[in-house]
């Protein structure tokens, strides 16, 4: 539903396939949606449209964004998001003008869970992460995401990080320090497919944000490849319906492995269900 990278072709999909979209997870019972990923959200024309359309049908919402164009975001509709997180990295300047930005924001955020997430590089500068941290602390964000960048994980010591914000005196009890130099290989029976699936901009459904870096030469791609496609999104009903996960096995590199095994315990049937 966004303005794709300009590593992606453009696709962009329409207010009313962003409807039905809304239309088919209410049929489904869909909770909230994350929007998110395959492109700056705020780039999208009727951003605004969609995401009313999508309060007004009781959908819950979180919106994950640059930041670069919050003043894009309709104020109203801001304050009814669940939450909001603003992703930064070693490339953008934390200066004045967006700061400006993140101000209006939080006035006009009325409880909304704002966070920040962290893209950290080889080489991070240390004084613009913690002026971020700062910020947030004062303005009771619910917390600090740092990761490492996904294509140089091995070259970024998070400890390390951590200990030279601790040694400037940094209040770092909001930060959560997500190492990502584990992954593993994907199994058959994906379920993360199921509980989240992602509608790209477009229109096809993939088992996870992480397929883009799944096969191998990820790096080179940076895209959402076509053979991850689970079906367009006018089929999820019966996707769901017939509990049709996606085959993970193709997936060289595989973040989820976490939420899969937990999904698959639940999914288990014990023969003495009364002493597990």
């Amino acid at each position: 539903m966004q303005e794709p990278s300009k590593n992606r072709a453009r696709t962009v999909l329409s207010i009313d396939a962003l409807r039905a979209i809304v239309d088919l997870s209410i049929r489904l019972k869909v909770a909230g949606f994350t929007i998110t990923g395959d492109g700056e959200p705020l780039l999208h024309p009727k951003i605004n449209q969609f995401l009313e359309y999508a309060l007004d049908h009781g959908i819950k919402l979180g919106l994950v964004t640059n930041g670069s164009m919050l003043d894009c975001l309709d104020k109203t509709i801001a304050s009814l998001l669940t939450w909001l997180r603003i992703s930064f990295d070693d490339n953008r300047e934390f200066d004045s003008a967006f700061i400006c930005q993140l101000e209006t924001l939080c006035e006009a955020g009325n409880g909304i869970d704002l966070a920040f997430s962290y893209v950290v590089s080889p080489h991070y500068r240390l004084e613009k992460i913690a002026e971020i941290i700062c910020y947030a602390n004062r303005h009771q964000f619910t917390h600090i995401r740092l990761v490492p960048d996904l294509y140089q994980t091995e070259l970024v010591d998070m400890n390390a990080l951590q200990g030279a914000l601790e040694n400037l005196g940094i209040d770092t009890s909001r930060c959560i320090f997500q190492g990502r130099s584990q992954w593993t290989v994907g199994v058959r029976e994906c379920w993360i497919s199921l509980l989240k699936p992602m509608i790209a901009s477009d229109g096809y459904l993939y088992p996870c944000c992480g397929v883009q870096y799944a096969l191998p030469d990820a790096d080179k791609q940076r895209t959402f490849p076509v053979e991850m496609r689970m079906g367009h999104f006018t089929e999820l009903p019966a996707i769901i319906q017939e509990q049709k996960c996606f085959d993970g096995s193709r997936c060289v590199r595989c973040y989820y492995d976490n939420y899969n095994t937990a999904l698959s315990g639940l999914l288990a049937e014990y023969q003495h269900l009364d002493f597990v």
